[in-house]
C-alpha cells in the first residue's frame, strides 16, 4: 500500500484539462480509502479560491466535489484554498502572446501568488493539527488581468496591441465580481 506508514498526506494532484473528475474526485476517493486503512491522521488538500462562487465553471465544480469527498471522509483533514499561481498566469500570458493582438477579458481581477508561499503554508498546516477548511491565501496585489498583461509587456519591452473585451455568462460575471480573489488574505511576497 502506497501510504502505509504515512501520518500526513499533502494532496496536490489535479487535472484541469483532461479527465478532471476521474483524477480529482475519483482519485481522491481512492487515496482517502487507502489513507483510512493506513490510519493516516492528517490529509492536507490544496484547492482554489472562489470555486464555490463560480460553480458554473466545470473544473471548479470538480474541485468543489473533491472538497466534499474529503469532508465526508473519516480521515481528519485540512483544506487550503489559494489564488492562481504566478506560473499559471505567466503560462496564460505567453499563450496569448503568440497571436498578433493579445485578447484579454475586461474587468477580471486576479491575485496571483508565489507557489513557494503556498507550499510553505501547506507545510505549516501539515505540521499542525487537522483544521478543516482554513482561511484562503492570496497574492499581495489584486490587479486586473489587463493590468497584469500590460505590466508583462512593459517588462518584456514589447509594444504589442492588447484588446480587452467583456466576456458574457455566469462564470465571467463571478470572475468580474472577484470570485477568484481574497483581498483580506494577502501574502507578503511580490514579484
Amino acid at each position: 500500500m502506497a501510504v502505509r506508514g504515512a501520518e500526513t498526506i499533502i494532496h496536490c494532484t489535479s487535472s484541469p484539462f483532461r479527465k478532471a473528475r476521474q483524477t480529482d474526485v475519483e482519485g481522491t476517493k481512492r487515496l482517502l480509502e487507502a489513507a483510512a486503512k493506513a490510519s493516516v491522521s492528517h490529509f492536507v488538500y490544496i484547492s482554489i479560491v472562489g470555486i464555490d462562487r463560480a460553480p458554473s465553471y466545470p473544473y471548479y465544480r470538480v474541485k468543489l466535489d473533491t472538497e466534499r469527498v474529503i469532508e465526508g471522509s473519516p480521515v481528519p483533514y485540512t483544506i487550503l484554498r489559494a489564488t492562481q499561481f504566478y506560473d499559471l498566469v505567466l503560462m496564460a500570458i505567453r499563450f496569448l502572446e503568440r497571436i498578433p493582438v493579445m485578447v484579454v477579458p475586461n474587468g477580471f481581477p486576479g491575485q496571483p501568488i508565489d507557489a513557494g508561499e503556498v507550499a510553505g503554508r501547506l507545510v505549516e498546516l501539515a505540521l499542525s493539527d487537522p483544521a478543516g477548511r482554513v482561511p484562503d491565501i492570496g497574492g499581495p496585489q489584486v490587479r486586473t488581468v489587463a493590468d497584469i498583461v500590460r505590466g508583462y509587456l512593459g517588462v518584456m519591452g514589447q509594444r504589442k496591441r492588447m484588446l480587452a473585451f467583456r466576456l458574457p455568462g455566469e462564470t465571467a460575471r463571478a470572475f468580474r465580481e472577484g470570485a477568484l480573489t481574497c483581498p483580506k488574505r494577502r501574502e507578503r511576497r511580490r514579484l
